[in-house]
Parts: C-alpha cells; structure tokens; sequence
C-alpha cells in the first residue's frame, strides 16, 4: 500500500490552481456561447437594446475563470491519496473518489509531484506531492506504475 497524506504546496498548488481556474474558463465559455447565439439573432432579428444579455455572460465567464481561494482548497486538492493492491482513492473533506487501477492511462512525473491520468471520465483531483508520502516509497510507486510513467 501506498499513501501520500497532506496538502499539496509549492509548485504542485500553482498547477491545481492554474487547471482549477482553467477549467472554469472553459465550462463558462462553452455555456456563455450558448446562450450568446440565441441572444445575438434575438438582438438582430427583434430590437438591438437585447444585446444588453451580453454583459451578464461576459461577467459569468470572468467570474468563473477567477483563481480559486484557499476557501476552496478542500475541493480542489486531495487530503489524501491510497493507493492499494487494486485500486487508487483520492480523498479529501469535499470528495472521494475511487478508481481501478486499470483505469490510470499515464503518470505524468511533473518533479515535485506525479499527475495521475485516468481514463474517461478525467479526473485532476489525482495529484501525488513526492514529500508528502507517508507509507511505502516513491520506488514502490514507480515500479508500480512503471510502464506509463511519462517525465517531464
């Protein structure tokens, strides 16, 4: 079994927070380009003063794509991650998840820390800090997941 417990600091909480923010900007963009499409033939085809439905989408999607506050920690980053014979959790106080083995595509060894990928549906909450590990050893994890490693 291995574990990493604690919460990620460093370079490892600049990235989360980068794909947090990321991944806001992304959903509000995709929801605001839906509603803006009816808006905008509505504007042209009946009266021009209706384009004023731009300004709540604009302020949606700046609003969505803001970095996130240390609030909101809990729900970004994991507490902690298991990692057992045939499975890998991910926990902390807002979520668990737990996924086969089977389902992890790639470890991406980001220096500091591994970024676990996973097959659909992807989840970022599978973030391993190197210093934070608290059972079993890095070369454990590293054979264990040997064949898809991928350093960068």
């Amino acid at each position: 079994m291995i574990e990493f417990s604690g919460t990620p600091t460093g370079q490892c909480r600049e990235w989360g927070l980068k794909m947090a923010a990321l991944t806001g900007f992304i959903g509000s963009m995709m929801t605001s380009i839906l509603f803006l499409i009816p808006v905008v033939i509505v504007s042209i085809v009946w009266n021009w003063i209706v384009i004023i439905f731009v300004l709540p989408l604009i302020l949606f999607v700046v609003l969505a794509s803001r970095r996130p506050g240390e609030k909101e920690y809990d729900s970004i980053f994991p507490a902690t991650v298991l990692i057992d014979g045939t499975t890998i959790t991910s926990a902390s106080k807002e979520f668990c998840h737990t996924r086969p083995l089977s389902d992890v595509k790639k470890v991406i060894d980001r220096g500091e820390w591994y970024d676990i990928v996973l097959k659909f549906p992807r989840n970022s909450r599978f973030v391993c800090q190197k210093d934070l590990i608290t059972e079993g050893t890095l070369a454990d994890f590293e054979s264990l997941f040997a064949d898809r490693i991928v350093r960068k």
